[in-house]
């Protein structure tokens, strides 16, 4: 994947392609020779894949969202929130964060919910 993260996508589907050779049902080679058109995409990505991908990026999330995305989810959220109750204090007994588990909408209405 090193050969793949650097943009040396040749090189890399050499090795896809070695893997293939040494391990005909490796998944992760198989996969990434369909995403240059070696191979044909299957139906959907693997489970194992994306669940590996998930747990790779998981450490770095936040921090990715927050400096290099730019998200602004939650203080959308916390505005729409504030536009909505029309310059009254808005005040909710409970609110759920059912965002992507990082807690930042939570963050942002905790003063408005009791």
């Amino acid at each position: 994947m090193g050969f793949w993260k650097q943009g040396q996508v040749e090189v890399a589907s050499s090795w896809f392609r070695r893997a293939l050779a040494l391990q005909p049902e490796h998944s992760d080679a198989r996969y990434m020779l369909a995403i240059v058109g070696e191979l044909p995409l299957p139906d959907r990505t693997p489970p194992e894949w994306v669940r590996r991908l998930f747990d790779e990026y998981a450490p770095r999330f936040e921090q990715h969202l927050l400096e290099k995305l730019n998200y602004q989810g939650p203080q959308a959220v916390r505005q729409g929130i504030l536009a909505a109750a029309g310059g009254a204090s808005p005040w909710f007994e409970r609110a759920l964060d059912l965002g992507c588990g990082t807690g930042l909408a939570g963050s942002q209405v905790r003063s408005c919910v009791g």
